[in-house]
């Protein structure tokens, strides 16, 4: 991605149909490109670093690269599952990256994030030099326990639908997401053990990959 210029990468999105929210930028165009080519084939746990200072307004600048930022985020069975980097504790920079969001989300990114007053003050009184870490245990669970959606792993049922039908539109999906098709095939040489019977006599970890019973010896459901 480097070797290209703006030109190439914009004729790139062009071909390929992506789209960008607002103007054209570059480190989010990174991103994106990252997303559709990349994220889906980061089967094993993998940490990717060091990502465009486009792509966030809370991040610290790289202390080698000024074009990146100091942030990680883990990868499981091509699904990213937490965001973590050095935190930005300069309020002056800070000020800078917030009316940067705030003319990028004028212009049509609705991700921008928006302009926090409140947060520069509080800068402004001071912050030690610290990191933050945010790790999705919901996705975790969905992956663990076979769920199509993460509603259905929420604690508190006040935030879930009354019925599936609800849920899904009154619609069985097609086909599950990628990642879990990746953890059905990886599951059984994981934990080598079959999953509890759910009422009804069927089994929690019968595939949805087919309508027959082929796809539960397969993946050992």
């Amino acid at each position: 991605f480097a070797a290209l210029d703006d030109g190439a990468v914009q004729a790139l999105f062009a071909e390929r149909g992506w789209e960008l929210e607002g103007d054209y930028n570059r480190g989010m165009a990174m991103a994106h490109a990252f997303e559709e080519l990349c994220e889906r084939q980061l089967i094993q746990p993998t940490f990717v670093i060091d990502f465009p200072k486009e792509t966030t307004p809370l991040c610290k600048a790289h202390r080698d690269n000024p074009d990146l930022v100091e942030r990680f985020e883990p990868y499981v069975a091509g699904y990213e599952v937490g965001n973590a980097y050095s935190e930005l504790n300069d309020p002056q920079v800070q000020k800078e990256m917030f009316e940067d969001q705030a003319a990028r989300r004028q212009h049509g990114d609705l991700e921008a994030h928006p302009y926090d007053a409140d947060f520069i003050r509080a800068l402004e009184y001071g912050m030690p030099p610290m990191g933050g870490i945010g790790l999705g245990i919901d996705r975790l669970v969905m992956m663990l326990t076979d769920q199509h959606s993460i509603r259905d792993v929420l604690l508190f049922p006040t935030m879930r639908p009354e019925s599936g039908e609800e849920l899904l539109g009154g619609r069985v999906p097609p086909d599950p997401p990628f990642w879990r098709r990746v953890w059905l095939e990886a599951r059984p040489g994981l934990i080598g053990v079959q999953g509890p019977s759910a009422p009804g006599g069927g089994s929690r970890g019968q595939s949805p990959l087919s309508n027959s019973g082929q796809a539960d010896e397969k993946f050992g459901g």
